[in-house]
């Protein structure tokens, strides 16, 4: 693997673990406000489309981006049902 893709999925990993710290931050208890809620979910959906758009897809890519959807959409989820 090239240096390139190497720092690529460095950045990916970091990115990941942030939105993992989003889920920490939700499951507070606290409900979400519309604002953040669309916040989270504009900024996961630009991670996604720049991961997508210049990786290589490979099984670590596809299941981090699984992940950090669930770890987004379920307190999100969650956050709407209260």
């Amino acid at each position: 693997m090239d240096q390139k893709h190497q720092n690529f999925n460095y950045i990916t990993l970091h990115l990941f673990l942030i939105f993992a710290g989003i889920n920490q931050i939700t499951m507070a208890g606290k409900k979400l406000s519309q604002t953040q809620i669309a916040s989270i979910l504009i900024l996961w959906v630009v991670l996604v489309v720049y991961i997508l758009l210049y990786a290589d897809l490979t099984a670590f890519t596809l299941l981090s981006i699984l992940m950090s959807g669930a770890f987004v959409f379920i307190p999100v989820y969650k956050s709407l049902k209260k």
